[in-house]
C-alpha cells in the first residue's frame, strides 16, 4: 500500500495540486510584494521556474512582505524534492500569519515527505481549524495517512475531500484505491464507477474497475472495463496484461496470447509483460515457448526471483535438469527463504542421489515456513534411501504427528517397524493407514502384506480378498493372496484363483509371471511331475511372448534338468 501511494503522490506531482489551488494567490492585491507574487506565478504558469523563484525571494524580503510569497517559495523547494528547505519557508509564511490555512496544510505535507509524523498530522489539524473546507488540504492528508497506513483516517480524509468539490474525481480513486488494497473489492467498483460517472475516461479508474472484476471473478466486465482503459490509455501495458489474464481465465488460449502479441507488436516491451505472457503459456501447457518468454524477462530484470522461479518450473517439465538447477539456485540466491524452490530444489537432489544436499534443502523450506509439514516425509524418505533407518523413522513419526491421515508415512513406518523387529508397532500402524482410506485397494494390500509378514495370515487373506474386490488387476494383491493360500495348504484353491484371471489376463507378462511364481511355490510343497511340466511351459511362453528374461531362462533350465531326470528314471 505504502508504495502504491507514493507513487500516486507522484501522480499528483506532490504539491501540485495545492500550487493549482493556490497559484492566484494575490492576483487582486495591488501592494508590490503582491504584485512580485503575481508576477512569480505568471512564471510558473510560463514554465520559467527560475526567475519566478527570484520575484518570490524580492517579494519576501520587501518590508511589507505577505506570507504568499514565501508559501510559493516552499512550494518551489518541494517541487524539487529539498523538503527541508521548503519546511523553514512555510515556517516564515506561519510566523507572518499563523492563521494561513494553506500554509499549514502544505507544511504538513512536506512533513509527511520526510517523514515527521507527529508534525505533519499537527500541521494538517492546524490547516483544517482555519479552512474547513478545502479540498486540496483534505486530499493531501488522505494521502499522507494512506502513505503511513492509517486507511480509516485516509479514507475519512477522501470523503471530505468529496464533500467540498464532488466534480473533482481524485478524491473518490483514492479512496476506491485503498478499498481495492484491503480487498474490498465490492466497495472498490463503487468508487471507480463513481468516477467514471463523472470521467468516463479516467484511464486509471477504467483499470482499477477491470482489476477489481478480475478479483470477484467477472471475467466479462473485467474484460469490457480493461478493453475502454486501453482505448483511454493504449500505451498502459497493464491494459494488456489484463485483458490477456481475463481471455486466459476464460481458458480462451487464442485471444489470451493475441492479446499479449498485439502489445509485443505495439513496441510495448516490459519485464512485466514478457513475464506474465510466460506465465498464460505455462498455464496452457506451452513450456517451451514459455521459456523463451520468460528469458526475454530476466534479461530486462535479472533481480526478480519470481522469473527464474518461473523459468526452473518450465525446465523442470522440460526435463533440462541442468537449467532447472541453474534457475533454482538464482532463485534462492535472490530470496533465500522461498520454499517451494527449496523444496524443488531438494527433489532434484534427491532424484540424483544427493541426500545430504536434499536434507538440508527441505530443513530450510521448514524453517522459512513451519506450515510445510509434508516436507518432513520428504526429509524421511530422503534419511531412508541414505541407508539411516533410525532417523527416517523420526521423521516418518514427525509427519504423521502433524497430519494423522498420512497413510503413506504410516505404511512406511509399518515396514520399517517391521523389519526392526517390532511386529506389534508394525501392525498399529499398518491399521491406522487403514483405517485412514478403506476403500484405496493399495493401502488394504499394503495392511495385508503387513500381516502376511508378521504370521497373521487369515486376516492377510481377508484383505487381499477386500483389495482384489474393489480392484481384480491387482497383480501383487493376487499373487500374495495366492501366496496365503499355499501357506494354508490350499494349493487348489490357489490355482483356482490363477485360472479366474488366466481368460483376461493370461497374454501378459505380469500375469504370466505371477502364474510361474504360483506354480514354484506350489511346487515347493507338492513337489510332482505335472507341476514341473507346467513351470517349464510357462517359463517356454514368457520368453516366447515376452523376450529374454534371465530368470525365466534360469528357472527354465533348472526345472528342464528335473524334467530330463524324469525321464531318464522312467
Amino acid at each position: 500500500m505504502l508504495k502504491f501511494f507514493q507513487k500516486i503522490a507522484k501522480q499528483v506531482n506532490k504539491f501540485n495540486t495545492f500550487i493549482n489551488d493556490y497559484k492566484s494567490v494575490g492576483k487582486e492585491v495591488s501592494l508590490p510584494s503582491h504584485a512580485y507574487v503575481n508576477w512569480g506565478m505568471q512564471l510558473i504558469d510560463s514554465g520559467n521556474e527560475k526567475e519566478a523563484l527570484e520575484k518570490f525571494e524580492l517579494s519576501a524580503n520587501m518590508v511589507n512582505s505577505t506570507p504568499d510569497a514565501y508559501v510559493n517559495l516552499g512550494i518551489v523547494c518541494a517541487k524539487k524534492a529539498k523538503f527541508e528547505e521548503a519546511i523553514e519557508f512555510f515556517k516564515k509564511a506561519i510566523r507572518i500569519d499563523d492563521s494561513c490555512a494553506k500554509a499549514w496544510a502544505l507544511l504538513g505535507s512536506a512533513y509527511g515527505e520526510v517523514g515527521n509524523i507527529k508534525e505533519a498530522k499537527r500541521a494538517f489539524r492546524i490547516s483544517i481549524k482555519y479552512d474547513a473546507r478545502s479540498f486540496q488540504t483534505y486530499l493531501n492528508r488522505g494521502i499522507f495517512f494512506a502513505k503511513i497506513g492509517e486507511v480509516q483516517n485516509a479514507l475519512d480524509s477522501f470523503k471530505n475531500a468529496y464533500a467540498y468539490n464532488p466534480m473533482e474525481p481524485q478524491s473518490v480513486f483514492l479512496s476506491g484505491v485503498l478499498y481495492s488494497q484491503m480487498k474490498e473489492y465490492n466497495e472498490a467498483i463503487k468508487k471507480f464507477k463513481l468516477v467514471i460517472s463523472t470521467s468516463p475516461f479516467h484511464a486509471e479508474a477504467l483499470y482499477h474497475l477491470a482489476f477489481c472484476y478480475y478479483q470477484v471473478r467477472n471475467f466479462e466486465l473485467s474484460l469490457n472495463y480493461a478493453k475502454k482503459s486501453r482505448s483511454a490509455s493504449p500505451t498502459k501495458i497493464e491494459n494488456y496484461i489484463i485483458i490477456a489474464e481475463s481471455y486466459m481465465a476464460q481458458k480462451d488460449k487464442e485471444n489470451c496470447l493475441k492479446t499479449y502479441d498485439e502489445a509485443l507488436k505495439a513496441g510495448l516491451i516490459s519485464y512485466q509483460l514478457l513475464y506474465s505472457y510466460g506465465i498464460a503459456l505455462q498455464a496452457f501447457d506451452m513450456w517451451e515457448e514459455a521459456v523463451e518468454k520468460l528469458k526475454k524477462a530476466s534479461e530486462l530484470d535479472d533481480t526478480n526471483f519470481s522469473v527464474h522461479y518461473a523459468l526452473s518450473l518450465s525446465y523442470l517439465k522440460t526435463d533440462s535438469k541442468e537449467d532447472a538447477y541453474r534457475e533454482l539456485k538464482r532463485t534462492l540466491e535472490l530470496n533465500p527463504s522461498h520454499t517451494i524452490s527449496l523444496y524443488n530444489l531438494g527433489q532434484l537432489y534427491l532424484k540424483d542421489g544427493k541426500y545430504d544436499e536434499a536434507i538440508e534443502l527441505y530443513k530450510k523450506a521448514i524453517s522459512a515456513d513451519a506450515k510445510l509439514t509434508h516436507v518432513y516425509f520428504n526429509i524421511a524418505n530422503a534419511y531412508h534411501l541414505k541407508g539411516d533407518m533410525q532417523k527416517a523413522v523420526k521423521y516418518w513419526e514427525k509427519t504423521v504427528e502433524y497430519d494423522k491421515s498420512n497413510t503413506g508415512a504410516l505404511l512406511n513406518l509399518a515396514n520399517a517397524y517391521s523389519s526392526m523387529g517390532d511386529g506389534a508397532l508394525a501392525l498399529r500402524k499398518a491399521r491406522s493407514a487403514y483405517m485412514t482410506d478403506k476403500k484405496n485397494p493399495d493401502i488394504i494390500m499394503a495392511y495385508g502384506i503387513i500381516l502376511l509378514r508378521e504370521n497373521s495370515v487369515y486376516d492377510a487373506r481377508e484383505k487381499f480378498e477386500e483389495a482384489l474386490e474393489i480392484k481384480p488387476d491387482l497383480m501383487v494383491a493376487r499373487f500374495a493372496l495366492i501366496e496365503c493360500l499355499i501357506k494354508t495348504n490350499k494349493p487348489k484353491e490357489a490355482m483356482s484363483e490363477l485360472e479366474k484371471y488366466k481368460e483376461e489376463h493370461g497374454s501378459k507378462k505380469e500375469f504370466m509371471m505371477l502364474n510361474l511364481l504360483a506354480y514354484l511355490k506350489i511346487e515347493e510343497m507338492e513337489q510332482n511331475d505335472y507341476l514341473i511340466d507346467q513351470i517349464t511351459g510357462i517359463c517356454d511362453k514368457i520368453l516366447c511372448t515376452c523376450g529374454e528374461d534371465a530368470w525365466v531362462q534360469k528357472v527354465k533350465e533348472e526345472y528342464q534338468k528335473k524334467h530330463d531326470n524324469k525321464d531318464s528314471e522312467g
